[in-house]
């Protein structure tokens, strides 16, 4: 498919030199224009949670292991070594169990309160392939714990019903320092990865805040928006479609609480756009970098930008009486930036693609507005007055009262409209905050995925520390437990040392993440030392309670 598609671009930029000079074809899958940039973030957010679930293996077999040993001291030759394997099994199907029915609920808490912008939200399902694996890792988990633990206890079978078992402080020194340096460098890690992770949660949440905080370029208090869609067949003349919008009009505006009615084709952050070829007459028809110029083409009403309050730079902005004249448009002020930078746009000439060449005089310059995210920079738009191109599809925007009932708004329009022509639906009712809300959906859950993946990893470390500490205390010195300070001081060299590490990995961390805003503050000196002093004292206490959990009890 590649090659036919370069080979139709060769010929129109033949036949076509001026627009279509260098321009090449490529064929993109819908899953990939509907995803846009988030496979990249729900890899990030897969691999981090397979990072997490081989944390909570570790700690899973870890605990468990502390507690064998604890036991195995108190108990000596009594130790019911098939009854903690049994005890471990029941563990790790209480906590698969567990595990999806949270998942199962939080499923539910996005669908019921989750904005309709999470993309493909609905079709996440708790299906046979989750089932099985959450089973699969509680298999793991569980088959985790036996190795550890006989690691960490020899077990010699005497008979059916008589177990003795001997600690690794009996085997070689070398087999035992192997194994202390493992399971502290495995929580050391774990501290660093925690460490590093709520310096990305931190990032995320102040990128959000400011995110959130952007202005769209204009008011959203007291607006509402509908689409209306005058039946294609029945209003196909234009008179009669650039009819029906007046008429409709006329019938909102005799409402009690609305102010003015406007109306555009691509409604603000709502993901419609219609990018368009443009060329200003007589200049060239590419940019200074060779490529084709586009430029976002809206449609609009009259009293569109009185309506959202969308300032007169320069100019007229459109009047009933373009209907018949020749055309005319008006450009945002990034378009004359960037094209007009020392030069007079107005009155001079734009020509768009429109499926045929449509030719009109720039008579003003309005303001910008964020059309396409708040994240996003504003672009070059020009707008067409819908008294020269009639439409019977559109946006309506409906500048309200302070204090107007919204649903009973939304009954007065809906009956309005459906005294005009039933046949005409009134769709998508809702409020421009709730517009702007929605516009959130996609970077809000991202950073909620961030926060609680880095409260899961903090989890981690901690119970990493505390079960690292159980071991320590229960492996004991020549088969006495160790003193509690003792205990502590060889549980804070991993921790140490993973809070060094973190505290180095909280740039990369963060520098990794993608910034809504440009001025984030992606070094957060002391949101660093914050977290180093929270962790530090969460790691000490996990090892002082690991330490008293894990003396063996005396009989």
């Amino acid at each position: 498919m590649q090659l036919e598609l370069e080979m139709i671009a060769r010929r129109l930029e033949i036949k076509y030199p001026g627009t279509n000079f260098d321009v090449g074809v490529k064929p993109v899958p819908l899953q990939e224009i509907l995803g846009g940039g988030l496979t990249s973030n729900l890899l990030g957010v897969s691999g981090a949670a397979f990072v997490l679930l081989i944390f909570a293996w570790a700690n899973f077999a870890s605990l468990f292991s502390m507690g064998a040993k604890r036991e195995l001291r108190a108990s000596g030759p009594a130790f019911d070594a098939g009854g903690m394997n049994n005890w471990a099994l029941v563990a790790a199907g209480c906590g698969a169990i567990g595990g999806a029915i949270v998942t199962a609920f939080c499923l539910f808490l996005l669908r019921q309160l989750g904005p309709g912008r999470v993309i493909r939200l609905n079709d996440v399902r708790f299906d046979g392939i989750t089932v099985g694996f959450v089973a699969l890792a509680a298999l793991i988990a569980y088959l985790t714990t036996i190795v550890v633990s006989r690691r960490a206890v020899r077990q010699d079978v005497k008979t059916d019903f008589e177990i003795t078992a001997t600690v690794i402080a009996g085997e070689p020194d070398a087999t035992k320092t192997g194994f202390e340096i493992t399971r502290s460098v495995v929580a050391g890690v774990q501290v660093a990865v925690a460490f590093a992770a709520v310096g990305a949660a931190v990032f995320t949440a102040k990128g959000f805040a400011q995110y959130a905080s952007i202005s769209p370029g204009f008011p959203t208090a007291n607006l509402v928006t509908m689409q209306v869609v005058a039946p294609p067949a029945k209003y196909a003349e234009p008179a009669k479609r650039l009819s029906i919008v007046d008429v409709l009009f006329q019938k909102i505006r005799q409402i009690p609480g609305v102010e003015v009615v406007g109306g555009n084709s691509e409604l603000v952050l709502s993901g419609q756009s219609n990018d368009v070829l443009f060329l200003i007459e007589g200049r060239s028809p590419v940019a200074p970098g060779g490529r084709p110029s586009y430029v976002g083409q809206r449609l609009v009403t009259q009293d569109y930008f009185k309506v959202m309050s969308i300032p007169l730079i320069k100019g007229r902005q459109f009047d009933p009486g373009d209907a018949g004249k020749p055309n005319v448009v008006l450009i945002n002020d990034v378009l004359a930036r960037e094209y007009f930078f020392l030069d007079e746009p107005l009155g001079k000439q734009i020509v768009i693609d429109l499926g045929e060449k449509w030719t009109g005089e720039i008579v003003g310059v309005v303001g910008s507005v964020r059309h396409l995210t708040l994240g996003t920079p504003p672009s070059r738009e020009l707008y067409l007055s819908n008294v020269q191109r009639p439409t019977g599809g559109l946006n309506l925007i409906v500048k309200t009262r302070p204090g107007t009932d919204v649903a009973a708004l939304k009954a007065a329009i809906t009956a309005q409209v459906k005294s005009v022509d039933p046949e005409i639906p009134v769709a998508q009712f809702r409020t421009m905050d709730s517009v702007v809300e929605d516009s959130l959906a996609q970077p809000r859950l991202f950073a909620t995925i961030v926060e609680v993946a880095a409260a899961v990893a903090v989890l981690m470390s901690v119970l990493a520390l505390f079960a690292l500490a159980g071991s320590i205390a229960a492996d004991g010195g020549d088969g006495q437990p160790e003193t509690l300070q003792f205990t502590l001081l060889r549980g804070a060299i991993p921790s140490a040392a993973g809070l060094a590490l973190g505290f180095g990995m909280w740039r990369w961390a963060v520098g990794s993440l993608p910034s809504v805003t440009a001025d984030v503050d992606k070094g957060g000196a002391a949101s660093a030392l914050i977290t180093l002093a929270v962790m530090a004292v969460l790691g000490t206490g996990a090892l002082f309670l690991g330490g008293q959990a894990g003396a063996p009890r005396r009989n």
